[in-house]
């Protein structure tokens, strides 16, 4: 494991060594610990868009190392797989890393957690979006704090299967609390909040959002969902100023350019032209125009 990298994990206690994600109802088929807990780095950053404190990663070199751990890890494969699926513009696949995951499922070592999740990306990749939405909710329901499913059915689905998303992220939040992982609790929440705004629940949306950020104050996820919040409530220039006053907190974050977008049109909104101009010129510097998804 690369020195930095290693030094990241030291630093977050939280992440799980093959027994503790065991313990969390989410069997691994490695028995190796540091396997175990770059996985748990992985997943993290994943599902809360790189936010702190998981930010400035990107997940599949995370599983990368991973993989230089143990190379017949199979969600390591999986990860690789599916997060290039994340904003692509049409769905493929890397055919060798595909081959990968087939021949380590292949060999009976990994767990039937993680083979279901290998058979959704397939299952994707083919085009048969009904089967994965019922795929991942079986796993969903089999595994509640399989934040990795929760993900995929936000990469999957997408807004306009709302409901779908409540039901999944209500889920998994119900089987979160602060002695379960006092951290990713308040993740779980921002995904939430998301789903609820999604279903026009704006009044609630923004209460679990504003818990979400005050829990972990770092994550652009809660900040982009209490912008939208304010935003679709009419709320254009107090919008503004909690992004302003909230912005050295989530700029690390993979949310960061997504969130400054929105933070412009709240300007724009609010008749205050220049500062969405302004901003605007701040955007395109600081993301260098990857605005969809605040990828860097």
């Amino acid at each position: 494991m690369a020195e930095a990298l290693a030094e990241r994990v030291a630093s977050l206690p939280e992440l799980r060594t093959a027994a503790e994600w065991a313990a969390h109802g989410l069997p691994l088929g490695t028995t190796s610990d540091d396997c175990a807990r770059l996985l748990d780095l992985a997943c993290r950053s994943y599902y809360t868009m790189s936010s702190a404190p998981y930010d400035r990663l990107e997940a599949t070199s995370v599983a990368d190392a991973a993989l230089a751990e143990d190379p017949s890890c199979l969600l390591a494969h999986v990860i690789k797989l599916a997060v290039p699926l994340l904003g692509a513009p049409k769905v493929r696949a890397d055919e060798g890393q595909l081959a990968a995951a087939r021949e380590v499922a292949a060999r009976g070592s990994a767990s039937v957690w993680e083979l279901a999740h290998l058979a959704v990306v397939e299952a994707y990749l083919r085009g048969e979006a009904a089967s994965v939405d019922a795929m991942l909710y079986e796993i969903i329901e089999a595994y509640p704090r399989d934040i990795m499913a929760v993900r995929l059915s936000f990469v999957f689905n997408g807004p306009a299967e709302s409901q779908k998303l409540l039901r999944n992220a209500r889920a998994t939040a119900a089987s979160f609390t602060d002695e379960v992982d006092p951290v990713m609790n308040g993740f779980v929440g921002s995904e939430l909040s998301y789903a609820l705004e999604e279903c026009e629940e704006y009044a609630e949306a923004e209460k679990v959002a504003r818990w979400a950020y005050e829990r972990n104050r770092g994550d652009s996820w809660a900040a982009h969902q209490v912008a939208h919040c304010m935003e679709m409530t009419g709320r254009y220039s107090d919008g503004a100023e909690f992004m302003r006053d909230s912005f050295a907190e989530w700029k690390s974050g993979g949310m960061a350019g997504h969130n400054m977008w929105h933070w412009a049109l709240l300007h724009s909104a609010a008749g205050e032209h220049a500062e969405a101009l302004a901003l605007a010129d701040r955007l395109f510097d600081y993301h260098k125009n990857a605005l969809t998804f605040g990828l860097k």
